[in-house]
């Protein structure tokens, strides 16, 4: 069984990715990404201070990674519960929803 990079470029490639994924962690992190702050160890003992932080900047905010984030429960049940969003399984093809 193979493990790991194989040719020189798949070794490239792969640490390539490792640094630019620290690189976008870093940017986050300067920029104040509330997100990231879940990764904590205190984010992770007590995720309620980063839930209000989300609370005060709106319903939906935008995150650095380009999607919305939601701490706001109404918000999430409404957006679960409609038909206006779907979920498309790539194994079969099928979407649910629009």
């Amino acid at each position: 069984m193979e493990q790991g990079p194989q040719t020189v470029g798949q070794a490239l490639r792969f640490a390539t990715g490792i640094y630019r994924s620290k690189a976008f962690n870093l940017r986050a992190r300067i920029a104040g990404e509330p997100m990231l702050r879940f990764e904590t160890r205190a984010g992770r003992r007590d995720p309620y201070p980063v839930h209000e932080q989300f609370r005060a900047r709106g319903r939906l905010v935008p995150t650095f990674a380009g999607f919305l984030a939601t701490a706001d429960h109404a918000l999430c049940r409404e957006l679960t519960r409609s038909r206006s969003f779907g979920v498309h399984d790539p194994v079969t093809g099928i979407t649910h929803g629009q």
